[in-house]
Formats: structure tokens, sequence, C-alpha cells
């Protein structure tokens, strides 16, 4: 629950989406990896990393249709 509230994190399960709302990582995390994360029919993989006051977010992998949005 910490984690999603840190990332922002809103998973939109009927539409297929992902949401990332202002997302930032306290300063003694420096990355995290969501591996397998369940979205409608289908998932992603996810690499969060912190640079400075900023994170970014990068796609590892993709099955089915699952949308990535962020919002800074």
């Amino acid at each position: 629950m910490i984690l999603k509230a840190c990332l922002g994190l809103e998973i939109r399960g009927d539409e297929g989406e992902v949401v990332f709302w202002n997302p930032i990582l306290p300063y003694y995390i420096q990355e995290v990896k969501l591996t397998g994360l369940s979205v409608g029919a289908g998932s992603i993989d996810l690499l969060l990393r912190r640079y400075g006051k900023d994170v970014t977010v990068n796609v590892l992998g993709r099955e089915g249709q699952v949308v990535l949005e962020i919002v800074k």
C-alpha cells in the first residue's frame, strides 16, 4: 500500500490501463521492478528508477492489450 501511494499507481482493469500519478520513490529506493502485474486480460512488467526527484518507467514486457500512462 505504501508503494502504491508513492507511485500514485492506479490499475483500471476494465479499461486495460495502468496509470502512475506523479510517481516518486523515497531517497533510499533507487529502483522497483514490478513483474506479472495483472491488468484486465493482460499483464505488464515494469522497471521504475529514481533519478534525483524524477522517476522513469520502462516497460520490460507486456502480454495482451495493456496501456501505460504516466501523469506528471
